[in-house]
């Protein structure tokens, strides 16, 4: 079975692990624009390629058949650098546990970051909503870290805080 060709990701690091006629096999990789080449079989440029993956919070690996076709497009989390991302976020949301701080940041009831951060060495995107709830005094607060857009966030918390 092959899989149809992935769509173009911005900012996730992604490495191709591809044949390389006659040397064997080469994992490039976007970001760092060469390759390495001279693996002699498709499982030894897999781990290399997954090795260079782990260094990330989250990156793809894409393998190509020896016939050019994509065989596999597969997402690799770092779950300790996943966790980092994940205390960053905490630590950046504390202030906002402060109902008085928090309430004053509203405007019509509404109140959103989105910005791109750097967390420990990687460049994130950073999105943080806060809303009124049902109650009166009653607001939401939800942050999310993320890579690209439209894929699962590298880290998030959501919660509520209280005015009485």
């Amino acid at each position: 079975m092959t899989l149809p060709e992935p769509r173009r990701l911005e900012r996730r690091p992604v490495y191709t692990v591809a044949p390389d006629p006659p040397h064997g096999w080469r994992v490039t990789a976007r970001r760092g624009r060469r390759g390495r080449g001279g693996f002699p079989t498709r499982a030894a440029a897999v781990a290399h390629a997954e090795r260079l993956a782990a260094a990330c919070p989250v990156a793809q690996v894409r393998v190509y058949g020896a016939d050019g076709r994509l065989r596999r497009d597969t997402g690799v989390r770092n779950e300790a650098r996943c966790r980092e991302a994940q205390e960053w976020l905490e630590a950046y949301l504390a202030p906002f546990h402060d109902y008085a701080r928090t309430r004053a940041l509203l405007v019509d009831e509404w109140y959103a970051e989105d910005r791109p951060v750097e967390v420990a060495g990687e460049a994130l995107c950073l999105r943080v909503t806060v809303h009124e709830g049902q109650a009166w005094d009653e607001v939401h607060v939800h942050g999310s870290l993320f890579d690209e857009p439209i894929l699962p966030v590298i880290a998030e918390t959501a919660f509520a805080v209280f005015g009485w």
